[in-house]
């Protein structure tokens, strides 16, 4: 299953096929967030050429196409590898988050978001299938879709290139710390919490269930440094 990309339309029912570099930058891309890659780790053409099977143009093209995402890094005479986080880091990202998503809620203020609303609940629907039949990856791409669905409803494009860079980078994070609390379904919870504060109109309880989420994440995510 390739994994959803934050920031990007999904509709598996009209996705159009992929040139070869594409269709591997999303499977490099996926090694990268389940930590088959891990921080820090060389991507060296000649073992990936082995290992998916192609040649050495569009490995090299599709490891270009992951560097404006940021899980991608290249440096002159040594090559591409994996991003590798600091501590320091992933505090700057995640406190900027707070800060945008809670100006996201502010955009959403004077929009209609009927259709919104209706779609989160179906996401929420997907998102307990996917609990019940314990698919992580089908869960953790429903969650990047939640969140874009909301994101893109500020029609603030400014906005949604910043947050879906943030998001992107933090996923191998994300993800890690999704298999830790995966059974308990607190990011479904949090979901419904989400939906139905927008459904009662209730926008600074949304907000502040917003801040709060990212908040209590921020910590267990900088734990996680050293152990990808």
């Amino acid at each position: 299953m390739v994994l959803a990309r934050a920031g990007a339309d999904f509709d598996p029912n009209s996705a159009l096929p992929q040139p070869l570099a594409g269709v591997l930058a999303d499977r490099i891309r996926d090694q990268i967030i389940r930590g088959i890659y891990p921080p820090g780790s060389m991507l060296r053409e000649a073992q990936l050429e082995q290992t998916f099977g192609s040649s050495r143009g569009p490995i090299r093209e599709s490891l270009r196409l992951l560097l404006p995402g940021g899980l991608v890094e290249y440096e002159a005479r040594k090559g591409f590898r994996v991003h590798e986080y600091t501590k320091k880091e992933v505090g700057d990202i995640y406190r900027l988050r707070a800060r945008l998503e809670g100006y996201v809620i502010d955009e959403l203020r004077e929009k209609s978001l009927d259709e919104l609303i209706v779609n989160l609940r179906a996401s929420n629907e997907r998102l307990q299938g996917y609990l019940n039949n314990a698919d992580i990856d089908g869960y953790f791409s429903e969650n990047i879709r939640f969140h874009d669905a909301i994101i893109r409803t500020t029609e603030n494009s400014a906005l949604i290139s910043v947050l879906s860079y943030l998001n992107e980078i933090s996923l191998p994070l994300r993800y890690k710390l999704l298999q830790r609390d995966f059974e308990t379904g607190r990011s479904m919870k949090y979901h419904r919490v989400i939906t139905e504060c927008l459904a009662d109109g209730d926008l600074d309880k949304c907000q502040e269930h917003v801040w709060a989420e990212i908040r209590q994440n921020t910590s267990p995510i900088v734990d996680l440094i050293g152990s990808l």
